[in-house]
C-alpha cells in the first residue's frame, strides 16, 4: 500500500512538472513564432535593417549558397550582391519556411528548432525557380528577449531545380554538338569529293 502511494505521488508530482514546464514554454513558443514572423517579412520585403533587432549579440548564419555571415554588415553586403547590385543574379526571394519541431530548451534561455522552407526565387531575367531546403536554427533569450543564435540553411546537391537544369542542358548541348559534327562531316565529304 506504502508503494502504491508512492508511486502516485511520483507520477503526480512528474506529469505536474510536464504541464508546469509546457505552460512556462507557451509563451516562448509564442515569442519565437512571432520571432519567424518578423524574419519572413523582413527578408520577403528586402527590409534587411528589421533583422537587426532579432539578431543575437553574437550571431552565425550561414546561408544557403554556404556563405557564413557574422556581422550585421555581412547580412547587408549579402542580399546587396544577390538583390540590389546593377548585375545582381536575382530579382527576388520569398521564403515559407515550417518549423517540424517546436523548439526544445537544453536552458531556460536557450533552445534549438529545425524544419524546412519553399523559397521561391526569382532570377534576373525573370524566370521563377522554386527550391525547398533545411534549415536547423538556435535561438537565446538576451535582455528579455528570443533572439536568433545560430541559423544553417542548406538544400540537396543533387535535388534541386539548378542541378535539373543542368541535366537538361547537357541534353541540349548534346544534341548542339551531334548536330555540329554531322554538318562538319556533311562538308568535309563535300571537300573531299572535290
Amino acid at each position: 500500500m506504502k508503494l502504491k502511494r508512492i508511486f502516485f505521488i511520483t507520477m503526480y508530482l512528474a506529469f505536474s512538472g510536464i504541464l508546469i514546464s509546457q505552460e512556462i514554454h507557451q509563451k516562448d513558443h509564442q515569442e519565437l513564432r512571432e520571432l519567424m514572423t518578423k524574419v519572413v517579412t523582413a527578408v520577403n520585403q528586402k527590409k534587411i535593417d528589421e533583422l537587426k533587432p532579432v539578431l543575437a549579440r553574437e550571431f552565425v548564419i550561414t546561408m544557403v549558397d554556404q556563405t557564413v555571415i557574422t556581422s550585421f554588415d555581412g547580412i547587408k553586403n549579402f542580399f546587396n550582391q544577390y538583390f540590389g547590385e546593377k548585375n545582381a543574379l536575382l530579382k527576388d526571394l520569398q521564403i515559407e519556411p515550417k518549423a517540424e519541431v517546436l523548439t526544445k530548451f537544453f536552458s531556460p534561455e536557450a533552445g534549438y528548432t529545425y524544419g524546412t522552407s519553399v523559397d521561391t526565387y526569382t532570377l534576373a531575367a525573370g524566370k521563377k525557380v522554386q527550391m525547398n531546403s533545411k534549415w536547423t536554427a538556435t535561438v537565446i533569450k538576451e535582455q528579455g528577449s528570443w533572439k536568433l543564435l545560430n541559423l544553417h540553411i542548406g538544400v540537396s546537391v543533387i535535388d534541386n531545380p539548378l542541378m535539373k537544369f543542368g541535366q537538361s542542358q547537357k541534353y541540349l548541348y548534346g544534341f548542339i554538338g551531334f548536330l555540329v559534327g554531322a554538318i562538319l562531316i556533311f562538308f568535309a565529304g563535300k571537300l573531299r569529293n572535290r
